[in-house]
């Protein structure tokens, strides 16, 4: 396997940083995600505050993450980020693995995105079709 590309995310939601090598761990790669973006009502996406996935994010050579340039524990790291997510965000670091949404790694080969792509065109067609030839989905009751 050819492996063309390598990113991680120092800050969670914020930009990815391209990386030449990675140190995978038991969670993953390390440094990844170690910082996210909260609230009182806890984490922030980048599903919800969509401005924050136009931040840059990298890890500094002191290994500490960086929000466009600046270390995540700055008074102006935390003014960019609010700028984004809102006045009352703040920046927190945690490390336990409930920080990845659903996997700490995905290692994806051109065949494999190509199938998926392919299986969601075939689903989408096949609904399409459906809709415009007027079929009748009728399911039959079960009864338990």
């Amino acid at each position: 396997m050819h492996v063309s590309q390598l990113w991680r995310y120092p800050i969670k939601s914020l930009g990815a940083e391209p990386l030449g090598s990675a140190q995978l761990t038991a969670d993953g790669i390390a440094g990844d995600r170690i910082v996210h973006v909260h609230n009182a009502g806890g984490p922030l996406t980048g599903r919800s505050r969509h401005g924050l996935l136009a931040v840059a994010a990298s890890t500094g050579p002191d290994g500490v993450p960086r929000v466009a340039g600046h270390p995540w524990t700055t008074v102006e790291a935390n003014r960019i980020v609010q700028a984004h997510a809102g006045a009352d965000s703040r920046l927190a670091a945690y490390t336990g693995p409930e920080r990845f949404d659903v996997l700490n790694l995905l290692v994806a080969t051109d065949e494999e995105i190509a199938e998926t792509i392919g299986h969601v065109a075939l689903t989408v067609l096949t609904n399409y079709f459906n809709k415009a030839a007027g079929v009748d989905v009728d399911f039959p009751v079960v009864t338990m």
